[in-house]
């Protein structure tokens, strides 16, 4: 057991593939007090497969034996640690951490209830939640998909971090939806010694510490802007005072044939998150489904409801674009060095059914911050990352919605990868 290092931030990315829950729950244990000691402040764990129906002893003997100061826990359709994703079988990951001079603060479905509800006062409402004294740096969150109007809830949380210290800074919200179960208390909850099958758990972190995120939507913009001129409800009826199914035609119709391919996979509508930026482009948009049309009123239903006056563009996705997205991402964040830890939050849509191989966005984020002396050849595209070696402490899951921001504002989004990296600030 190494001793640990009580000054600095220190993070353990654990994975296991038993099947049996005691088995699971014995080797993230012993992954975690390998890599950290035992007794760290917060353990995230995510449990999928046939021990979704254990996550509950598996959360307790992992808290006990670690000696884990709080731990949040959801089931999941499939995990990830390291360079590997475990998808639709059976799979525990945990994200642990030792936060020296960080706050760790419980939040249960009422805390989130309580800033949700406290309109202008929501900030205030927060920092005393999470006990922060000017220093808030993330909320982390968990939520079950039937019992919750998360489409609604999360944007006004978001608002609660932005600014949430005055001028000087703003938190981050992220996290994701579980997705073990398709229907209405499938899915289970636990924030330390309660559990839950619905609602919202989560933890906020304050204290010198930093979240960056990379939020890859995985689309691009194709077509060109246009601004919504009616429109009820999700459905858009005119788009720059032209019938709205008559301009989507227009800009399907003068795709190139490479493009067109790309339909299959679904046609999808960006809405430009800030009105006031010059020139949009890929990442400014809040991607939605386009559901369906209507000949009779030449409307087009979108899974989201879109104000006239808001500027829309088509996009496509598909695997290439999705990876060319992430990698992006990921060289911007590689500029600010190694993280402590990172936490991935990535689609049940993703996987290797889409990309075609296993551990894609786990391999490409451990690919992204190879240390340099790596060498050129480990970092080769496609190329397996040998396990344990020169990896960031990373684990996560796969869920049924991605929590995490774009620009300002906070959204529940699909298809997308949400990466939050932690660094320490420097203070103690």
């Amino acid at each position: 057991m190494p001793e640990p290092d009580t000054a600095k931030l220190r993070f353990s990315g654990a994975l296991s593939a038993y099947e049996h829950p005691g088995f699971a729950a014995d080797q993230i244990t012993a992954q975690i007090i390998d890599q950290l000691g035992d007794g760290p402040d917060l353990v995230l764990l995510f449990v999928s497969g046939p021990l979704v129906h254990a996550v509950g002893a598996i959360a307790q003997a992992v808290r006990e034996h670690t000696r884990a100061g709080h731990l949040i826990a959801t089931t999941v359709c499939g995990v990830l640690a390291g360079a590997m994703e475990l998808e639709r079988r059976a799979g525990v990951a945990a994200l642990a951490a030792r936060l020296p001079g960080i706050t760790v603060s419980p939040l249960r479905h009422g805390d989130f209830m309580a800033v949700h509800d406290a309109g202008d006062d929501a900030g205030r409402v927060l920092r005393d939640l999470a006990r922060a004294d000017g220093d808030l740096a993330a909320t982390i969150m968990l939520a079950d998909p039937f019992s919750v109007p998360l489409n609604g809830m999360v944007p006004r949380l978001g608002r609660a971090h932005v600014g949430v210290d005055g001028d000087r800074h703003d938190a981050v919200l992220f996290g994701g939806v579980a997705s073990a179960a398709s229907e209405r208390g499938g899915n289970t909850l636990i924030i330390d010694d309660h559990t839950t099958d619905k609602g919202v758990v989560g933890v906020a972190l304050s204290g010198p510490l930093r979240c960056d995120m990379a939020v890859s939507q995985g689309c691009r913009p194709v077509g060109e802007n246009a601004v919504v001129t009616r429109s009820k409800g999700n459905l858009l009826f005119e788009l720059g005072g032209r019938p709205a199914i008559e301009v989507i035609r227009e800009h399907v119709g003068s795709l190139a044939e490479t493009d067109r391919t790309l339909l299959s996979g679904g046609l999808f509508l960006g809405r430009v998150i800030d009105e006031y930026k010059k020139h949009a482009g890929r990442g400014d948009y809040l991607i939605r489904n386009v559901l369906g049309a209507d000949e009779g009123s030449g409307g087009v239903a979108v899974a989201d409801i879109i104000p006239p006056g808001r500027t829309v563009r088509l996009h496509l996705r598909d695997a290439n674009t999705a990876a060319e997205d992430l990698a992006l991402l990921l060289d911007a964040q590689a500029i600010h060095g190694r993280p402590d830890g990172a936490l991935l939050i990535t689609c049940n849509g993703r996987g290797e059914r889409f990309f075609g191989k296993q551990n894609h966005d786990a391999v490409a984020i451990q690919r992204a911050f190879l240390p340099a002396e790596a060498g050129p050849e480990a970092a080769k595209s496609g190329e397996a990352i040998e396990a344990g070696r020169n990896e960031i402490p990373l684990a996560g899951f796969f869920a049924a919605g991605e929590i995490g921001p774009i620009g300002l504002e906070t959204f529940v989004h699909g298809y997308t990868a949400c990466l939050g990296c932690f660094r320490g600030t420097g203070a103690s």
